[in-house]
């Protein structure tokens, strides 16, 4: 039996800078993890029409392997949320505003899928408008570190399958070095001493017969 898709969709306000980051960095996470059944998607609670991907966005996703190919925002709409498996804003204020609309337009429905960025990991993602390119390479890293906690807490994976799935060193590197028990042995070469003769047994010497039958 084929597995329901599961439609993810991340917000911010105006679907340029933060969304599409998250969008792109959330399924190259899904096709490392072999999530097939996930679709990811990005939106916006206020979108300016014509406007697409912020070119910091571009360039901060491209210096990390990433890439939005003939992107366009997206308005967030009610079909999006009715279709969506979760949606994922990038702060609480987002988060209430859609709440508060759908409890004042539709009696709360969709209010439980909603999340941000916030009740999923504990931190929200900055809005990088109007920043320099460092700081949309800050936001790029706020957004990475809390894919995993994303995962879990929508239920799209145990935790198990996020460790499991993450790079292993080999099992050369993670064995550890055994500690070789007992005293070292002695070099016989190191056994003369300074002057390079031999060392003086210990004991008592051994008695020597005088052929007349004496010992001496």
């Amino acid at each position: 039996m084929k597995e329901e898709t599961k439609k993810i969709v991340f917000v911010c306000t105006g679907n340029t800078c933060r969304s599409p980051m998250a969008e792109a960095l959330f399924r190259s996470e899904m096709k490392r993890l072999r999530l097939s059944s996930v679709e990811v998607f990005s939106a916006g609670l206020s979108v300016v029409k014509g406007d697409g991907l912020n070119p910091y966005s571009a360039i901060t996703l491209a210096q990390n392997g990433l890439s939005l190919e003939n992107f366009h925002s997206t308005q967030l709409t009610d079909e999006i949320l009715d279709n969506a498996y979760a949606i994922v804003c990038m702060t609480e204020r987002h988060r209430l505003a859609l709440i508060e609309r759908q409890t004042r337009l539709f009696g709360g429905k969709n209010c439980d899928k909603i999340h941000s960025f916030y009740t999923l990991v504990g931190y929200e993602i900055p809005d990088p408008f109007g920043r320099d390119l460092d700081y949309y390479g800050v936001v790029f890293e706020k957004i990475c570190t809390g894919l995993d906690k994303v995962c879990l807490g929508l239920k799209l994976v145990t935790e198990r399958k996020v460790e499991t799935e993450k790079p292993k060193k080999s099992v050369e590197e993670e064995k550890p070095i055994a500690k070789k028990r007992g005293r070292p042995r002695k070099n016989p070469e190191n056994t003369k001493s300074a002057t390079g003769t031999q060392p003086k047994k210990r004991g008592r010497p051994k008695k020597i017969n005088d052929p007349n039958g004496e010992n001496i």
